[in-house]
């Protein structure tokens, strides 16, 4: 079966910042045991979300520090939403750049630049326009 899949951009030797397996794995097990029945109103918002493009987090609507700290608390209301079929990803990453920075300030600039989705709003097509933009790599033609 081909599929698409799109590498994250803290991969080894590339002399940036690499992922650490460690958080990550944190992230991925405490997401699993919040699990959450698919959200169906959810998914055709955020169908109806990236049409217009609102599932993506825009750094120019969040210039000031305040502003910044109120994008991360509706962040994380986001992540209270039901799921959609990316919500698990999004918010994974999401948790995990506030896991590994050291205050607000740097997870919401790490969020903006690696994955500036809402995890509520956001359609995989969507988001990997968005996310081959911010150093995420895709591979197409795939066979799994």
């Amino acid at each position: 079966v081909p599929m698409k899949i799109l590498l994250h951009p803290l991969r080894g030797g590339r002399g940036q910042e690499e992922l650490d397996h460690d958080a990550f794995e944190e992230v991925i097990m405490e997401a699993a045991g919040e699990s959450k029945k698919y959200g169906k109103l959810t998914a055709v918002n955020s169908f109806l979300q990236s049409v217009v493009q609102q599932g993506t987090i825009s750094p120019g609507d969040y210039p000031t520090k305040e502003k910044r700290e109120q994008l991360m608390e509706k962040i994380r209301k986001s992540w209270t939403a039901r799921p959609i079929c990316a919500s698990v990803a999004v918010k994974c990453w999401q948790k995990y750049f506030e896991k590994t920075c050291d205050d607000t300030e740097e997870t919401v600039q790490r969020i903006l630049d690696v994955m500036p989705h809402w995890c509520d709003k956001s359609a995989p097509s969507a988001m990997v326009k968005t996310l081959t933009q911010h150093g995420w790599v895709l591979l197409i033609n795939f066979d799994g």
